[in-house]
C-alpha cells in the first residue's frame, strides 16, 4: 500500500516577553520538524487514579494503541487544570523520571527515543546511557485533572 499523506512542517516556538520598569527582555526559539503523523487527544486522569497516556514499543501497535518510539520526535504534555498539579511519570525501560507539572504548565521532549535515565544515589550526574520511552503515567492526587497529550512523529 502506497501512503497518501504528504509530509508536513511542524512549527514550535518557545517565546518569552517581558517589560520590567522600561527593559524590554525575553527570547523567542523555533524549531522545524518535519512529521507525517499526530496524536493528540485531552484525557480526563480521575482523581486518586493514575492514567496511563501514553504508550509507546519498539514497532507500531505491539499492543493496540501504540506509538513506535524511534519515530517520536516531539512530545508535549500540558496540565489544563487552572488550580491543581499533577505528577508525570515518565517510564522508560528501566527506570521512572517524575515531575510535578503545575497548573496550566507543560512539559517538552523532543523526542522519546534514548530519552531519559535517573539516577539514584548520587548527587553527581554519571550520564549514563539514555532508555527508551515506554510510558506515560498521570498521577492527579485528590483531583480529576484533564491533561492534554500531543505527539508529532515521522
Amino acid at each position: 500500500m502506497a501512503t497518501t499523506i504528504t509530509p508536513s512542517t511542524l512549527t514550535v516556538t518557545v517565546k518569552e516577553d517581558i517589560n520590567i520598569n522600561g527593559s524590554v527582555n525575553g527570547s523567542e526559539n523555533t524549531k522545524i520538524l518535519t512529521v507525517n503523523e499526530i496524536f493528540k487527544r485531552i484525557v480526563t486522569c480521575p482523581a486518586t487514579q493514575e492514567t496511563t497516556v501514553l504508550r509507546f514499543a519498539t514497532g507500531v501497535n505491539v499492543q493496540p494503541g501504540d506509538l513506535a518510539v524511534g519515530d517520536c520526535k516531539y512530545l508535549r504534555l500540558t496540565n489544563k487544570d487552572d488550580t491543581n498539579a499533577v505528577k508525570i511519570a515518565y517510564v522508560t525501560t528501566n527506570t521512572i523520571l517524575t515531575i510535578n507539572l503545575a497548573a496550566g504548565d507543560s512539559h517538552v521532549f523532543g523526542a522519546s527515543a534514548l530519552l531519559a535515565i535517573a539516577e539514584d544515589d548520587t548527587t553527581t550526574p554519571a550520564f549514563p546511557t539514555l532508555e527508551n520511552l515506554v510510558t506515560v503515567v498521570v498521577d492527579p492526587a485528590a483531583n480529576a485533572v484533564d491533561v492534554e497529550v500531543f505527539v508529532a512523529s515521522t
